[in-house]
């Protein structure tokens, strides 16, 4: 939700309502999300709008209900993922197409050492949604460059993927094998933004790869 966060089973319906967060401001709202490794904390981060400000953050969730703001300075948080070994979180700033990594402590949530992972050409578009392979590779698309890309663990380009659509916005492994990459698309009123293929755009995608992802743990 905007200023809330759910829990929904699955079927949508909602069960119960977990927390909001504190200082709620009407120009922003929660975005991309995703549980670490251990289980044990939810982060997500927000989206300020107009997007005139870096004033929009990351949160983390522990299992206690407690919401605390963690990374500020920033105007659209999206592309939360970890490392196979939980060491490693990213977050990436679509707005400023910049990618960051810091160390993670899985037993407390905390992090450090923030530094840049990857920063896209105007070509690759903006960084949106994220995953890791179980290399450890990140996989994130690219907002406006009609690609997926996938990064080596040291933040260097190993793989482009052309897809039908100027602006996916997610990808996630799925399937029976784990090979499966699943991604979504925005469809937007600018000509711009459908350039590709107005038909397509704001559709949900597959294709089949040689690698496995790495199934998502439980809050």
């Amino acid at each position: 939700m905007e200023h809330d966060i759910l829990q929904l089973d699955e079927n949508f319906k909602i069960l119960r309502h977990i927390c909001r967060a504190k200082n709620a401001h009407k120009n922003w709202r929660f975005n991309d999300g995703r549980c670490d490794r251990s289980g044990a904390y939810f982060w997500v981060g927000s989206i300020y709008l107009p997007r005139d400000k870096r004033a929009a953050g990351v949160w983390r969730l522990s299992k206690d209900g407690q919401l605390e703001l963690c990374i500020e300075g920033i105007t659209t948080a999206n592309g939360i993922a970890w490392s196979p070994d939980g060491t490693i979180m990213y977050v990436a700033d679509s707005w400023r197409s910049t990618i960051w990594s810091y160390d993670y402590n899985e037993k407390n949530g905390e992090i450090s050492n923030q530094r840049i992972f990857y920063q896209t050409t105007p070509d690759q578009g903006r960084p949106d949604g994220a995953a890791v392979d179980e290399c450890g590779y990140y996989w994130f698309a690219g907002f406006g460059g009609g690609r997926l890309i996938r990064l080596t663990p040291d933040g260097i380009v190993d793989q482009e993927i052309n897809v039908p659509v100027s602006c996916p916005t997610m990808v996630a492994f799925g399937g029976v094998d784990m090979k499966k990459l699943f991604f979504t698309s925005y469809r937007g009123d600018s000509t711009e933004q459908n350039s590709k293929d107005d038909a397509l755009s704001g559709g949900v995608f597959s294709l089949d790869t040689k690698y496995k992802g790495i199934e998502e743990v439980p809050f």
